[in-house]
């Protein structure tokens, strides 16, 4: 047996009112002409890079077996660094592709080894670091490295001393 309706239309209204105030205007949660929620779309890093190295596969890049580590010098003296990458080259087009962790470390986090791969703009920046550095350090400290020198051989006999013992 099917329920009667005992609400009168008035009621009804009144009840669709304050369902309105309390929910807002969108209380329909399905039938004909709902909206349909849509999915939210994380994009992954992988999932660039696979659009990315498809893109690229067009090219037919040649790995290149033996760089340990490359690096890149950028405008503000800070080096981005790739530990262990991947590195392919397209012959045709003269085109490089680097993949791997990049680190941004500064210049001077990279010293020594990084100056016999530094270029003009970066020497310039070095020759101010050392000149900052050369201002910055105390007088004393070069007067204590003439101290520092080996000390003169006492003249002993070395063997004699060892067979007394």
């Amino acid at each position: 047996m099917p329920q009667e309706n005992t609400l009168t239309e008035a009621e009804k209204r009144e009840a669709r009112e304050r369902l309105k105030e309390k929910f807002g205007a969108r209380t329909r949660t399905g039938g004909k002409g709902t909206e349909r929620r849509k999915k939210k779309v994380v994009k992954t890093a992988k999932q660039e890079d696979k659009k990315v190295m498809s893109a690229v596969k067009k090219y037919s890049p040649q790995p290149l077996d033996g760089i340990t580590e490359v690096n890149m010098f950028k405008d503000d003296n800070t080096v981005m660094h790739f530990a262990k990458p991947s590195v392919q080259f397209a012959v045709k087009e003269s085109f490089v592709i680097i993949t791997g962790i990049p680190e941004t470390k500064e210049l001077k986090e990279l010293l020594p080894s990084i100056i016999s791969q530094a270029g003009p703009q970066q020497y310039e920046y070095l020759k101010r670091l050392q000149e900052d550095m050369k201002a910055s350090a105390p007088e004393g400290a070069a007067g204590d490295k003439k101290k520092e020198e080996i000390p003169d051989l006492v003249e002993t006999n070395f063997e004699e001393v060892s067979n007394k013992a």
